[in-house]
């Protein structure tokens, strides 16, 4: 998981460069900005989500649980609330097609929620975005948020026995990142038009 977390800082940062961070921690980010945030994790969810959960032996790897993990539901009930609307799916992201690779790609979004703890205490001070109570992403975990990603940590240091796994996992995480920075590049007006 160190590993992980130090090969991929690159990735990592330059998708954050798109996530309107500065905006955030002072404040002054607006609710149109908010269901933008909202918006492009839902392309990224929505991508991936069904590819890890319909892997059977992801599931097992999870021990049938895997479904606790699944974020797009609190996602699309957060587009509801801020009344945004959901443009077409989105095309041409990385397929992860094992399991090193469906690791890969969960690294990326489980730890989208360890941000998004930090996040959340940022927006619930921005009144214009916590009067709308639209956090569900955000706060997906709740109270077990450590324990998640602990438990996550350790089925990722179970199955990466080898470095040929290491590599793999930590080549999809980057794809992963990747995708998430093209779909947080583009502006909304780019995308609709």
């Amino acid at each position: 998981m160190s590993r992980l977390k130090e090969e991929t800082a690159q990735a990592h940062k330059d998708t954050e460069k798109y996530s309107y961070g500065a905006e955030i921690m002072s404040g002054r980010l607006t609710l149109e900005q908010y269901g933008e945030i909202i918006l492009k994790n839902y392309w990224l969810h929505k991508h991936f989500e069904p590819i890890l959960e319909t892997h059977p032996d992801l599931n097992a790897l999870f021990e049938s649980r895997l479904g606790e993990r699944m974020k797009l539901k609190a996602i699309m009930r957060d587009l509801e609330i801020l009344g945004v609307q959901i443009p077409s799916d989105w095309e041409g992201l990385p397929v992860p097609d094992n399991i090193a690779q469906c690791l890969g790609t969960m690294y990326v979004l489980e730890g989208s929620a360890l941000g998004g703890a930090m996040i959340h205490r940022a927006l619930s001070k921005n009144v214009v975005i916590a009067d709308k109570n639209a956090f569900g992403f955000y706060t997906f975990y709740g109270q077990n948020l450590g324990t998640m990603w602990k438990e996550f940590g350790e089925i990722v240091t179970k199955f990466a026995l080898n470095e040929v796994l290491e590599e793999e996992i930590l080549q999809f995480a980057n794809e992963t990142f990747k995708a998430a920075e093209l779909i947080f590049s583009k502006s909304i007006e780019r995308i609709t038009t």
